[in-house]
């Protein structure tokens, strides 16, 4: 349990299922799956990846979602008003080991990705 931003969960290099709540900025809570770099966070009405090369966004049940580069801090800001955390933001957050499953930091595939909504 403690407060920081995504970024500090995935240094941690273990597998973890973490509940989570925004401190500030946009509210956001829910769940989060970290593991190797990854990151997968699912909210009330959205979902966001991080893989470490990109950042996707995207409301459920959207056909189309926003998927920028990861490497790039302005983006963050941009995955947030759509949906998902800046992974620059601190969050409040209480984990536990969990047991990777790869396929949860696969986008969906009934969701179309760009970079402008």
């Amino acid at each position: 349990s403690g407060v920081g931003p995504i970024t500090y969960l995935m240094g941690l290099k273990q597998s973890l299922v973490c509940s989570v709540k925004t401190t500030s900025g946009y509210s956001r809570s829910g769940t989060m799956y970290v593991a190797e770099g990854k990151v997968r966070g699912n909210f009330a009405a959205s979902s966001m990846i991080d893989d470490g090369a990109y950042l996707y966004a995207w409301m459920t049940g959207a056909s189309k979602g926003l998927k920028l580069l990861a490497s790039s801090a302005s983006n963050g800001s941009a995955i947030a008003t759509n949906g998902g955390v800046d992974p620059a933001t601190d969050l409040s957050y209480s984990c536990n080991p969990w047991s990777e499953d790869a396929q949860v930091f696969i986008p969906p595939s009934t969701v179309l990705f760009s970079n402008t909504l």
